[in-house]
């Protein structure tokens, strides 16, 4: 008896703890201080635990009564079963995870103020959150360098190498950076950036160079470079044990000069070609043409310089070209073979008084000298000659009877072809039979129209039916993972592609899974913490100054990953 009431009370209170957990609303706020760095925003977390029929109102959130807008980042579920008697119960719960970005703060210590947000029309509120900021610390274990590499002073059109050295004692994880020389503005960029990993005086040191290109003339200025990070070391399981403090480095201002090109000597020809290049010119065909055929003349240019810069002059406003050739609107074209750019020219003598082909100048600026050199092509002979026109040919007096017979023949063809003077006729009455409805004689054109309506709605429907299985299927993570593995040739392209490859993958495993997330955003263990651990590792061939982890083990750890979230 006694046995039985104890069942009967643990049953009862076990039902009423469930009830109470499953009307529970947990909320709680996260940051994670080791990562803030000073007077830059940062990520604050809110963690939402709820019952599964539940609803969080997205814009309820205040911080100190002030509101907030937050994204929604992630959604897990979990389930909780319990057994009373014999009888399973099971409950599911939802964990909301929201972040919203805080204004930056000078190193000290503060306070997160409570934070209140409204579940299915009642509002929770999370405790005040106490956190640190600390001071980064220049201390010189984390080095940084900016650099132009080129010719000065720089010209419209010229290349330069803009480069940063990274130099660390140990490993470094980089959390920030602020790096305007990458962003080059005011100048072209020409291709990705490229990475490579050195080591001196016993120092990790990571090169990142960008190539670029000057647009137009004028002073430019880059602010002051900085980033910073943590050191490391890696445990005999790769896990990564951060040192403190967190490590800053800063590179002063840098300052570049892009000159106008000097007036004084300027060829009128120039058009912004920089090197210094020599020139040919050879027919492409037969010397002797009538008025009006085409030639072509074959210009070949060598030397060194930005080939890019490389133009012909426009031939309409060079001596002797004007008015004695027509030319093509459109200017030509030059390719590269080998180490020289051919350009072909079309023109059209306009006269049989034309006996050559003029030479074509060609100016470029040498940047070295600060000098232009002015090179042309020898002038080609050719004859041209006059049309040949048929003469016409007498008719005979036989052929004259047949003509005039032909003309007469032909007159009076068109003299009864005349129509006759139009004759406006009076308005016909209407009768009543007019005004009753007609039906048709015949069912055909009716029938005829059917039909017509049907084969036209038959051809539509097939042709979007072959439109819509032309269209391409969506990228899927494997085929970013191809793709990584037919670039191994290009080390840092491949590596791109791999990161796309995982992260495409997280969100067809879990939609809510965003890369601009952050890897932080991850969870720590399982299938998420080995994708967090593998990004960290293509992070670290990045910034970090590691020695080159072998592509092909890269790419079979995300191979490897890939199937297990398919599974």
């Amino acid at each position: 008896m006694v046995k039985a009431k104890i069942g009967s009370l643990t049953c009862i209170l076990c039902l009423c703890w469930m009830a109470i957990l499953s009307a529970e609303v947990k909320v709680s706020t996260e940051l994670n201080t080791a990562i803030i760095s000073e007077n830059q925003p940062f990520d604050v977390y809110v963690k939402v635990f709820h019952d599964e029929a539940m609803q969080v109102d997205h814009k309820s959130f205040k911080l100190d009564g002030d509101p907030i807008e937050v994204d929604l980042i992630n959604v897990a579920q979990q389930s909780s079963v319990t057994i009373v008697n014999g009888r399973r119960t099971e409950e599911r719960y939802v964990i909301e995870t929201f972040r919203f970005i805080a204004e930056g703060r000078p190193s000290g210590r503060y306070v997160l103020p409570i934070l209140t947000l409204k579940v299915d029309g009642k509002e929770y509120a999370t405790d005040e959150v106490t956190f640190e900021i600390l001071a980064a610390d220049q201390n010189g274990e984390l080095r940084l360098e900016a650099i132009i590499d080129g010719v000065t002073p720089f010209y419209p059109g010229q290349k330069a190498r803009f480069i940063y050295r990274i130099y660390s004692k140990n490993k470094v994880e980089i959390t920030l950076e602020d790096l305007p020389l990458l962003k080059a503005e005011g100048f072209r960029l020409l291709g990705e950036r490229k990475l490579r990993n050195l080591t001196r005086g016993g120092r990790n040191v990571l090169e990142v160079i960008q190539e670029v290109q000057a647009i137009k003339p004028g002073r430019y200025r880059f602010g002051s470079s900085a980033i910073e990070g943590f050191a490391y070391q890696e445990t005999v399981f790769s896990r990564r044990r951060y040192l403190q403090p967190r490590l800053r480095a800063v590179a002063e201002p840098v300052s570049i000069e892009v000159a106008s090109f000097p007036e004084a000597g300027k060829p009128p020809e120039f058009n912004g070609a920089l090197g210094t290049y020599a020139l040919y010119a050879r027919l492409v065909g037969e010397r002797e043409v009538q008025v009006g055929d085409k030639l072509e003349v074959e210009v070949r240019v060598s030397g060194s310089g930005e080939w890019e810069t490389v133009q012909l002059p426009v031939l309409q406003q060079v001596r002797n070209f004007s008015g004695n050739f027509r030319l093509s609107d459109l200017p030509p074209i030059g390719q590269m073979k080998g180490e020289e750019k051919v350009f072909m020219v079309e023109l059209r003598p306009l006269s049989d008084a034309v006996t050559e082909i003029p030479a074509i100048p060609f100016a470029s600026f040498d940047p070295v000298s600060q000098k232009y050199n002015r090179q042309q092509t020898a002038p080609i002979s050719i004859t041209v000659q006059k049309g040949k026109a048929l003469p016409p040919v007498a008719p005979s007096s036989d052929q004259q009877k047949v003509q005039e017979e032909r003309s007469l023949a032909v007159q009076a063809k068109q003299d009864s072809e005349v129509p006759p003077p139009i004759q406006i006729s009076g308005n016909e009455r209407l009768r009543a039979a007019d005004l009753r409805r007609q039906r048709p004689s015949s069912l055909w054109p009716t029938v005829l129209l059917l039909a017509g309506a049907m084969l036209l709605q038959v051809l539509w429907k097939a042709k979007r039916s072959r439109m819509q299985k032309k269209e391409p299927p969506p990228i899927r993570a494997v085929d970013l993972l191809q793709q990584a593995r037919q670039q191994r040739a290009d080390r840092n392209q491949s590596l791109a592609l791999l990161e796309q490859a995982l992260w495409l993958s997280l969100q067809e495993s879990d939609p809510v899974v965003h890369r601009e997330s952050g890897m932080d955003a991850l969870g720590g263990v399982g299938l998420q913490g080995a994708y967090r651990e593998l990004l960290r590792t293509l992070s670290a061939q990045r910034f970090a100054g590691d020695s080159e982890e072998n592509l092909d083990t890269l790419l079979g750890k995300a191979e490897e990953l890939i199937q297990r979230s398919k599974g």
